[in-house]
């Protein structure tokens, strides 16, 4: 049926927006139809959120299609305002959202509202990232690399040939033989032992 837009009457493709209104009414879990303004015919896409009209008081909602007829008989109301163009609801969530409610005995805005991430204009106000552009990893700030190969802190461990990074064991309380158990290996001939946090000798074993 054709869509009776009411006062619009801007030319626009696919003028109803078929809307998931988060109504907070659990037995009204079910999308209604608006007109779509020539205003906003660019931005009211699918998966933006949009405000609306609903039951004499403006309600938030996500347009979930854009088709050009309705099934319902009297004149349509019109889309109140467009959120934000970015849209920010997907078909697939749409389609896990409802499986979800319908499973758990929710409704679809209520899981809409745990599942979409909450608005941050500032965020939507930037450019998009080129497309292939990898992201610049972060760099570790000054003084936070750990080192190498600590000559000197006693959390390391000892004799570790240069350029390999030593092992860091934590030591308990009222156990000696906690750093013996460190060591991964006898050390070499003349070489320092493993420690953690207690010195041990290389003579050293493990007590009873």
């Amino acid at each position: 049926m054709a869509p009776n837009l009411g006062a619009v009457t801007d030319e626009v493709h696919l003028p109803v927006a078929r809307v998931a209104v988060d109504s907070g009414l659990a037995h009204l879990d079910r999308p209604f139809d608006y007109a779509v303004p020539g205003a906003m015919a660019e931005a009211a896409q699918p998966g933006v959120r949009v405000r609306v009209r609903f039951a004499g008081r403006l309600v938030d909602g996500w347009v979930l299609e854009r088709a050009d007829a309705t099934e319902h008989t009297g004149a349509l109301a019109s889309l109140h305002g467009v959120v934000s163009a970015e849209p920010v609801l997907s078909p697939e969530i749409a389609v896990l959202a409802r499986a979800i409610a319908d499973r758990c005995a929710g409704s679809l805005p209520d899981v809409l509202r745990l599942a979409l991430p909450p608005r941050h204009a500032r965020v939507e106000a930037e450019p998009p990232p080129e497309p292939g552009r990898t992201p610049a990893r972060p760099s570790r700030a000054a003084g936070s690399a750990i080192p190498r190969d600590p000559p000197s802190s006693p959390r390391w461990s000892r004799g570790v040939p240069p350029g390999r990074s030593g092992r860091r064991c934590p030591a308990r309380p009222g156990r000696p033989s906690w750093p013996w158990r460190c060591r991964p290996a006898p050390p070499a001939a003349g070489a320092p032992s493993w420690s953690c946090r207690t010195p041990v000798t290389s003579t050293g074993s493990p007590p009873p």
